[in-house]
């Protein structure tokens, strides 16, 4: 136990005091400490399970009093905790993150939470107050508490509120013994902890607010929605009234637009004429064998108004890209035969204004027909030539999801959903939330766990469909290199993976997609993203010098820090705040602050990472 000189207001012996070996134990002594005119004062840095005596007496103008009687004080046994909590976990929404932990030998815990990965060391001798909604930006300590035990079984966890959508927060867990003035708290790192995870997009609301998850569970509850709703099945014949108005030409109310060739056409020039427009099946009908049928012969968001013989000319065949340019031989009055679509033996490619649109539709029905009001089970699969003999599959899923990104929902696709949803009661939900297609056919990046200064694991769900999982990690967001082994990393069907040698400090981007076949993938999916842990702040020295009304801190410079944060204290063993923002760094190992009402403060310097 030392003695801070600089402490005591007056520089001489008799406020020293001097330590006494004795045979009750090793303990310090003070000699006439003037303690002011106070009732209580408290001493720091004594040894635990020791016992301590002291005296006090008075003193004024005309002298000092006797001693008082001694006093006897044994300390408690606190030492710091030497297992630190480790593996945090997180149930995430868009705006709480529910985090668990794993305790360690500590009384109980301090957690705090930032919007970057740092974190100041709770101080020896403080206890925290913690407010589990948070303020928005900065540390702030969320959790201060033992292991609670819920409906008999224990509880190390906290849920964490008012968090911004799609945004990424930082986590650490310190284990702490004693309270008061006596904690002590544990500083290392450990697996897991600390962690980082990013909450979700924005929930989803009004028609899809039951709706969550992804892959074959996303599948299913967008399945139930879109059977419940769907409220209206019309007859093959009522289809010629519907598609008048779901999918009017918006700038002639008397015209409707064709599909795969965007002819705008009297809504009555309708029939079988080279011509007409008629009725197409997106998804043909012999891929299921349902034929002019309900609900899925008749089901408006894959009824589309044709041209006949374009009609005639696609068939029922698979979508993909490749073959040769269709012309038209019967174009409709006004119009050039080159219909910008192409044709093989078994695909058509439909033209770039309509990919997008026919993709959404093909996903639309693999997600509405499950079998379970109908006798056939509608799934997309990766080829062509994908119903020889009436199976309800269609392809090319690969190229659908291209088309699903090249071409973009656009207004006249909304508002054909908002017209079918009217007349049919029902929606699309990938016009409405482009991103489901990702979440059903490609591994989406869930929170990484296990992240500390070299490594983390990745995490991702479970897609309908692949025969494998692929990974890219890059420290680029654009993916313009990549780490090494990473640029196409063959994952197999596990749902996570695990990267050592990392940097640390550096933030990693993590993407996958689905391997359908020997050269066919699925579009990538969202990016992952991952702040790896920086070493822990190491304290370093300082100088102190007063310039006028300003302290100037000179800081002896730690090899490869990337900044320095300054901490204050009134007195020497008090509790240290930060005070960096108070100041300025110029250059970057000197801190500058005004001396503002205190003059006389104590100061640490730590670098950071």
């Amino acid at each position: 136990m030392g003695t801070e000189w600089i402490s005591y207001p007056n520089n001489t012996s008799s406020y020293l005091g001097f330590h006494n070996l004795s045979r009750r134990a090793l303990s310090y002594v003070y000699q006439n400490l003037n303690v002011g005119n106070v009732q209580s004062y408290a001493f720091s840095n004594l040894q635990p399970d020791t016992q301590y005596y002291y005296v006090v007496r008075a003193q004024n103008a005309y002298g000092v009093s006797e001693d008082s009687n001694e006093i006897s004080v044994f300390t408690q046994s606190i030492s710091t905790p030497t297992i630190q909590a480790t593996h945090l976990e997180a149930a995430i929404t868009a705006n709480n993150i529910t985090l668990e932990w794993v305790p360690g030998n500590g009384a109980y815990r301090v957690v705090i939470m930032n919007t970057t990965n740092f974190f100041n060391t709770p101080i020896n001798g403080s206890d925290p107050i913690a407010n589990p909604v948070y303020s928005g930006s900065g540390q702030q300590v969320i959790y201060n508490g033992a292991t609670e035990i819920i409906e008999g079984s224990p509880f190390n966890g906290v849920l964490v509120e008012n968090l911004q959508p799609n945004t990424t927060y930082h986590f650490r867990v310190f284990e702490g013994n004693g309270r008061g003035s006596e904690t002590m708290y544990l500083s290392s790192t450990a697996s897991g902890n600390p962690a980082n995870f990013t909450t979700l997009g924005t929930q989803f609301t009004g028609y899809y607010e039951d709706i969550s998850g992804y892959g074959a569970a996303l599948k299913a509850d967008l399945h139930d929605l879109l059977r419940e709703t769907h409220t209206t099945e019309y007859s093959y014949d009522a289809l010629w009234t519907q598609l008048r108005y779901t999918d009017e030409d918006p700038n002639n109310s008397n015209n409707i637009i064709q599909i795969y060739t965007g002819w705008s056409v009297p809504k009555s020039h309708n029939g079988g004429g080279v011509t007409q427009w008629n009725r197409e099946h997106t998804w043909s009908k012999s891929h299921g064998g349902f034929d002019d049928n309900r609900p899925a012969g008749t089901d408006l968001h894959h009824m589309r108004p044709c041209d006949a013989t374009v009609n005639s000319a696609k068939g029922n065949k698979d979508f993909d890209n490749g073959g040769s340019l269709y012309v038209d031989a019967s174009p409709y009055p006004g119009y050039s035969g080159n219909t910008g679509n192409y044709t093989s033996t078994y695909a058509w490619e439909v033209r770039d204004e309509d990919k997008g649109d026919v993709a959404r539709m093909m996903m639309y029905m693999a997600v509405r027909y499950e079998g379970t009001d109908t006798s056939y089970d509608l799934e997309l699969v990766d080829y062509t030539n994908s119903s020889p003999s009436g199976q309800p599959y269609y392809g090319k899923l690969s190229t659908l999801l291209q088309w699903h990104i090249q071409d973009p929902v656009d207004a006249r696709e909304a508002q054909r959903n908002e017209r079918i949803w009217e007349r049919q009661g029902n929606r699309n939900p990938f016009i409405d939330h482009p991103q489901f297609a990702q979440y059903l056919w490609t591994p989406v990046p869930q929170s990484a766990t296990n992240v500390s200064q070299n490594a983390f694991t990745a995490n991702w769900s479970v897609p309908i469909t692949g025969s494998a999982y692929f990974l890219q990690v890059s420290t680029d967001s654009l993916f313009a290199s990549y780490i090494s082994g990473y640029s196409n990393y063959n994952a197999g069907t596990f749902t996570n993976k695990t990267l050592t040698g990392l940097d640390a400090g550096t933030t990693y981007y993590y993407r996958l997609r689905t391997r359908f076949s020997t050269d066919s993938y699925s579009i990538y999916s969202p990016l992952g993203r991952v702040t790896l842990a920086s070493p822990d702040p190491v304290q370093t020295t300082l100088s102190i010098a007063i310039n006028g009304s300003n302290v100037q801190l000179t800081i002896t410079p730690v090899l490869g820090a990337a900044s320095y944060t300054i901490l204050a204290s009134d007195s020497p063993d008090g509790v240290y705040s930060d005070v960096t923002g108070s100041g300025s760094f110029s250059p970057a190992n000197v801190w500058t602050a005004p001396l503002g009402d205190i003059p006389r403060r104590f100061y640490k310097a730590y670098a950071i990472w």
